[in-house]
This record gives structure tokens, C-alpha cells and sequence, in this order.
């Protein structure tokens, strides 16, 4: 069996586009999909997040560098990388701490 780079690249680009679809088919219908963007201001703070927690991705980064600028303690996250922040506390479970 022999695979061609075409073939899978169109594969990738059918599946993105099933996966557009169905979300904007999801908007439609009320549910909610917001999409945002990280300012600059999150992504030049990512950066050094990113160079001394190897634990970290930088998408993880960038939602660290946002948390920092908000304010926010607390993320919701099955993700433990997020342990290894200082600052942020990081809860995995349903329930809700504060009660």
C-alpha cells in the first residue's frame, strides 16, 4: 500500500472543514462557540512561561500569561501540566470547591 502526501493533505483538509461544519452548525442552533485571540500583550508573556516550564505547551503558557493578567487563581483543567505553576490552582473534579 502506498500513501501520498496529496491524499493525506486532502484528508486533513476535508476533516477541518467536517469539523467547521459542525461547529458553526452547533452556533446556529444557540450553543455557544466563542473563538478568541491572544493579545500580543499574552503572547510576548508566554513566551518566558514557555522557556522555564518544560511541563508546559504554549497554548498552556498563553492561558498562564492570561490568567496572570486577569487575575484568575482558579482553572478548571484535567490537564496536571498546570501543577507545576505557582499561582494558579488548578481543580479536576465537578465539584465545587466553595461550597
Amino acid at each position: 500500500m502506498s500513501c501520498r502526501r496529496g491524499n493525506i493533505e486532502s484528508y486533513w483538509r476535508e476533516t477541518r472543514t467536517r469539523h467547521r461544519e459542525r461547529d458553526a452548525r452547533s452556533a446556529h442552533r444557540g450553543r455557544s462557540l466563542c473563538i478568541d485571540h491572544a493579545p500580543k500583550t499574552d503572547f510576548n508573556a508566554a513566551q518566558p512561561l514557555f522557556r522555564r516550564y518544560l511541563e508546559l505547551s504554549f497554548v498552556d503558557s498563553t492561558i498562564a500569561a492570561y490568567m496572570e493578567r486577569e487575575g484568575i487563581e482558579y482553572l478548571y483543567s484535567f490537564d496536571d501540566d498546570f501543577d507545576a505553576l505557582d499561582g494558579v490552582t488548578r481543580l479536576d473534579t465537578p465539584d465545587n470547591p466553595f461550597d
